[in-house]
């Protein structure tokens, strides 16, 4: 009782202050216990969502408290069900790498490639995913200056793969490395045969008729050569009888001229692009037998409104909207 009377002050006076150290360090030590109570009561949530994590592991209760809330954050942003197929795919496949050993890489990557402190590969865009895995493998890298030097190496390169039983459409991050290594190793070894490409000025004839990448006879193009040169239609990368038999076959019109895609259909296409209807668009024009397209005016009118009317029916059938 004495004590307390003695702690308790009487009537006009001011209890004496305590050094600034003092009311520094209680601070201090109710911060951390704060902050250690909270990071303990979220732990269960933390570790349910540790794959998602991928930074590197912070020490010290208050750094894992800021680790784990921050992918925390990132988690109930964007989940893997709300991503887009092609995005969640290779957005596994990043995450894949980050596990071993290559998650350096990929924030030097982000900052000083892509200029972006972002670093969840789920918020990344298919070109910038893709652009990375080319990056990551020194295989492709080997490739693409093959076929810089070589370019009927490109025709060669899809005839392997058409061999293997994969489409000729795949983009080269969807080729298994022991494929890529494999092709290189025949290419320089000699056990390939040697594609002998048409004179310059039928190259610079086909050039010129399909310059413009709208008109009806680059569609042709791009048709004829799917169907008879794997999808590859550089002039200097195919075979002469491929160039040779185009050119026959123009001159002896079997090429009709065709109604292109104008904007107002471009704009209806764009539409369903901005309300999830990606992927229905690139398994669509996947399934048209032409090399890789994406812009809509690339294609004939009447292919564009068949897959328009195909979205509208769906959407009809399940009330539900588009169905990436």
């Amino acid at each position: 009782m004495g004590l307390a009377m003695k702690l308790e002050p009487s009537c006009g006076q001011r209890m004496p202050r305590r050094p600034p150290y003092t009311r520094l360090v209680l601070a201090t030590a109710a911060a951390t216990w704060l902050c250690g109570h909270v990071a303990l009561q979220l732990q269960p949530v933390f570790v349910a969502m540790a794959p998602a994590n991928r930074l590197a592991p912070a020490t010290g209760t208050l750094a894992r408290a800021r680790t784990a809330m921050f992918g925390h954050m990132m988690a109930a942003r964007t989940t893997y069900e709300d991503l887009d197929p092609e995005v969640r795919e290779l957005a596994e496949r990043v995450n894949e790498l980050l596990e071993t050993g290559g998650a350096r890489m990929w924030r030097t990557y982000c900052k000083t490639e892509l200029k972006s402190q972002v670093f969840d590969p789920r918020r990344q865009s298919v070109e910038n995913l893709r652009s990375f895995l080319d990056f990551y493998r020194p295989d492709l890298q080997e490739l693409k200056r093959l076929f810089k030097i070589q370019p009927p190496s490109v025709y060669l390169f899809k005839q392997f793969i058409f061999d293997q039983d994969m489409s000729v459409n795949s983009q080269l991050t969807d080729v298994p490395p022991p494929w890529v290594r494999k092709f290189l190793n025949m290419y320089n070894e000699g056990d390939v045969y040697e594609v002998t490409v048409a004179s310059a000025a039928l190259q610079a004839e086909v050039k010129e008729l399909t310059k413009d990448s709208t008109s009806y006879m680059a569609w042709h193009w791009k048709k004829f050569c799917f169907q008879r040169s794997f999808g590859v239609s550089m002039p200097d990368a195919v075979p002469a009888e491929i160039i040779k038999n185009f050119l026959k076959e123009y001159h002896a019109g079997s090429f009709g001229e065709l109604a292109m895609t104008d904007d107002e259909l471009t704009s209806q296409v764009n539409e369903v692009l901005r309300a999830g209807g990606g992927d229905a668009w690139r398994t669509f024009v996947d399934e048209q037998e032409v090399e890789s397209m994406r812009n809509p005016k690339r294609f004939p009118a009447y292919i564009v409104r068949d897959f328009l009317s195909q979205i509208e029916f769906e959407d009809e059938d399940d009330n539900s909207g588009f169905t990436p």
